[in-house]
């Protein structure tokens, strides 16, 4: 099955998910914030779209995506972080344990490429998502594989 590579260099942004107020009410984000999202989801989408067209898979897919934030000068790997991880190449990377968390960034890329990679996101059955920081002196960026089962 066709096999899918992006990497978009843009900072990872996560899915902002509406919410209720402490009495029920909707409260929706600040207009900025709409439009920084709304942005941030049509560049992936281009992206995309430049890369490999819109192939719109029809079945089963698979996903995986790596979110790198801005590394905070000092931040050294945490003691207690277990040596190997799943994914090979990741494992010299430094692992980012606080928010947003990488189902959140997952989730707002994912929504980008409905109807151009895939039809809907629930079509995702495999989601793997991982947050690292990026290295001294690289960008923010992310970088997603997306293949049909």
């Amino acid at each position: 099955m066709p096999r899918f590579e992006l990497t978009v260099r843009v900072k990872p942004v996560p899915w902002k998910a509406a919410y209720t107020g402490s009495r029920g009410s909707f409260t929706p984000g600040t207009k900025a914030n709409k439009n920084a999202y709304r942005d941030y989801k049509e560049t992936i989408a281009l992206a995309f779209i430049a890369a490999h067209g819109k192939p719109l898979m029809k079945g089963a897919v698979e996903w995986r995506g790596v979110y790198y934030h801005k590394r905070p000068n000092g931040y050294k790997r945490p003691a207690n972080y277990p040596e190997s991880l799943p994914w090979g190449k990741h494992l010299k990377r430094l692992p980012k344990v606080s928010r947003p968390d990488a189902d959140n960034c997952g989730k707002a890329v994912r929504d980008a490429l409905e109807y151009i990679a895939y039809y809907n996101d629930s079509q995702v059955y495999h989601p793997d998502d991982m947050n690292l920081y990026a290295d001294h002196g690289t960008e923010p960026r992310i970088e997603i594989v997306v293949w049909e089962e």
